[in-house]
């Protein structure tokens, strides 16, 4: 290696003839501190003699001289048999392809093949076919002598894939039972083949002249039944594009779920209907007919299963019901507007309707603008678990009395206090000026206008009732003549 200096330094050049020109100041590499990585190759001749020379150019100033490295093994003789065939690069040799190989070199006597370092008999030509995969290389004898052996050919085999099922059956799993649902492309993907290599891409295309890939949760577009297209991405050449058969089943039957009451202490058949291929219940355990009875409120479910395998549940919601059982009746009476409150028992499950005549029921457990009188109000469960009735009296006074001896209201009394227990109450009754005419029980027969056998003139009276249940009643009344 020698240093060029130009004419006028301090020493004159030296070996001027391997020196063409000094650098620019755009070139690459020149004094001035630039760096680049160069790459200077030839074609060679075997048996010639070359010379190789590397000129470092210096102005003689104050600047330091440009430096070239020379990078290890950078001088290599041997023939570059092309470029690799891999997978990985998406360039292999497709399955039951060859390769033939090329090394002529002039001036060449011999040729030897290698594959995997292990000498291949009989390769001792300067073309060879490859079959299998592997690593060649071949050495090249010139007389008595080789040169360097050639570079490494790596030769990769793409796959023979085998087709493992290429037809995907899934069930419409909405309401809307149209045929469409979402398939996931990638489990697809790994049934599709039984032998998919780990590091091939494999992408969905709806026509095989599409370039846009589908999504891993794909819906199909055409009801029922359509074929997409499974494509290999990253090796090019070796594979068509495989068709795939999206298949979508439909549950046509319409199921209505159901509520239904269950009387106490009785026993209830339910049917999830006929036609189906498979039943399962929600029970514990599992039962798998088309009927079961049960004996208890709550939440079943089935779920049905049709010839196509597509399942759907049907949900019985069964509300305990019974008879009610009468707490009390709770009576305001005595009041221009006397009214009834029926009280239902809490331990009573079923959900009630209440009448007074067992013909027109109503919602509400209140009676009101009731008159005096008998009553039996009847209590039915909407479920048909039976109806109870009981009666009850409303209490009221006599507005007016007419004690002319002709047989109807000649006296003045409280109807029904023995039907309420109250017959034990004492009843006054007064003038206008609170003066004391009678007083009876609530058994008598009642006042019949007189006092002291003597007929009072008509006018109006005054009472009070001291029932036996603590409740006092003050009112007033007619006489009429």
């Amino acid at each position: 290696m020698n240093t060029v200096r130009g004419p006028g330094t301090i020493c004159p050049p030296a070996n001027a003839a391997y020196f063409d020109a000094f650098n620019g100041t755009t070139h690459p590499t020149n004094f001035n501190g630039q760096t680049t990585v160069l790459t200077a190759q030839a074609d060679v001749v075997p048996g010639q003699t070359y010379h190789i020379k590397l000129v470092i150019a210096d102005e003689g100033n104050y600047r330091y001289d440009s430096a070239i490295f020379l990078k290890g093994g950078s001088f290599n003789f041997g023939i570059d048999l092309g470029d690799d065939r891999l997978i990985a690069t998406g360039n292999p040799l497709c399955p039951g392809e060859t390769l033939t190989v090329d090394a002529t070199q002039v001036g060449a006597t011999g040729y030897q093949w290698f594959q995997n370092g292990n000498l291949i008999p009989g390769a001792i030509n300067s073309t060879y076919t490859i079959a299998s995969d592997g690593d060649y290389t071949v050495d090249i004898f010139y007389g008595t002598t080789c040169s360097p052996p050639s570079n490494t050919l790596k030769i990769e085999y793409a796959e023979s894939l085998v087709i493992n099922q290429n037809s995907f059956t899934e069930c419409d799993a909405d309401a809307n039972q149209d045929g469409k649902t979402v398939f996931n492309l990638d489990n697809i993907k790994n049934l599709l083949f039984t032998n998919l290599p780990a590091g091939y891409v494999v992408s969905f295309f709806e026509i095989p002249t599409s370039t846009t890939a589908l999504p891993t949760n794909y819906t199909n577009t055409i009801p029922n039944n359509q074929t997409i297209y499974a494509r290999i991405m990253n090796v090019q050449g070796c594979y068509s594009d495989y068709p795939v058969n999206l298949v979508v089943n439909t549950f046509d039957t319409i199921l209505v779920d159901e509520t239904i009451g269950l009387c106490e202490d009785s026993m209830l058949t339910l049917d999830a209907g006929s036609g189906f291929s498979s039943y399962e219940w929600n029970t514990i355990p599992p039962q798998f007919s088309q009927q079961i009875t049960v004996n208890s409120g709550g939440i079943y479910e089935v779920t049905l299963t049709n010839a196509l395998n597509c399942s759907k549940t049907k949900t019985f919601t069964i509300e305990a019901s019974g008879i009610a059982t009468i707490e009390d009746i709770i009576i305001n009476d005595f009041q221009e507007n006397n009214s009834a409150i029926i009280q239902v028992a809490a331990s009573s499950l079923g959900d009630y309707e209440f009448s007074l005549d067992g013909v027109n029921y109503q919602d509400s457990n209140v009676f009101s603008n009731l008159n005096a009188g008998e009553y039996t109000v009847y209590i039915q469960d909407r479920k048909g678990c039976g109806i109870v009735f009981e009666t009850f009296y409303i209490l009221d006074y006599p507005k007016y009395f007419t004690p002319n001896n002709d047989g109807y209201n000649d006296t003045w009394y409280i109807k029904n206090l023995e039907k309420r227990n109250l017959e034990n109450s004492i009843i006054t009754v007064f003038d206008r000026y609170g003066k004391l005419l009678k007083q009876i029980s609530g058994s008598s027969e009642g006042w019949n206008g007189t006092f002291n056998g003597n007929l009072l003139p008509a006018s109006d009276y005054w009472f009070e009732i001291k029932l036996t249940n603590g409740k006092s009643v003050k009112g007033h009344f007619t006489l009429k003549r």
